[in-house]
């Protein structure tokens, strides 16, 4: 607790091939890592970044050639690396050159397969029934490229699953996703990801 990763700890373990400190004891190939970025530094035209996922540190190394053609890495974001981990000699510690680098919105674009919303009837006490404000919420995050949306209701006597038509699919981002959780409760808004 305390750490700003934590709140997105259930989209790291669906994105990422493992924790920094799992990948980093498993020296393998090509992987998918996400941690926070707690330092950026310039050497040169090259930048450098710490990132941290309260397992362990490394250093993304952006060279000029990555900058020219990508907007840079802010401090205290969430950020995406596939690369290859590597010892690094100079500090001691490990470092990645990465081949991709994604924020939190370009990855959840990218990998987000399913919105999962939990709807829990009560008769509609207070404005409009429950299916009509989230149909409502729904109409304004419609995007034909987005991503299909699964409605578990229950109302006390019954459970039924919904899979929404095609022409309700919404685009995931964390602008889009917060008032959905305002209605719901953020526990009743979930988002399947797949790598």
């Amino acid at each position: 607790s305390g750490h700003p990763i934590e709140i997105y700890r259930g989209l790291l373990e669906q994105i990422c091939s493992g924790n920094l400190k799992a990948l980093i004891a498993s020296a393998r190939g090509t992987v998918m890592l996400g941690g926070w970025v707690v330092d950026i530094r310039r050497f040169g035209r090259s930048m450098l970044l710490t990132l941290d996922d309260r397992t362990a540190q490394l250093t993304c190394i952006l060279g000029e050639e990555f900058l020219s053609t990508r907007v840079p890495p802010r401090k205290d974001t969430l950020l995406f690396v596939t690369g290859r981990i590597t010892p690094d000699e100079f500090s001691g510690g490990y470092k990645v050159f990465p081949n991709e680098l994604y924020d939190l919105d370009q990855v959840q674009a990218r990998f987000a397969r399913r919105v999962l919303l939990d709807l829990v009837g009560n008769g509609g006490a207070g404005g409009a029934p429950p299916m009509e404000r989230l149909m409502q919420t729904l109409e304004v995050l419609r995007h034909a490229g987005g991503c299909p949306v699964t409605v578990q209701y229950g109302n006390g006597a019954a459970r039924a699953t919904l899979d929404l038509g095609a022409d309700w699919k919404i685009r995931v981002q964390e602008a889009g996703l917060e008032p959905l959780r305002k209605l719901l409760g953020e526990q009743n808004v979930k988002v399947q990801y797949q790598r």
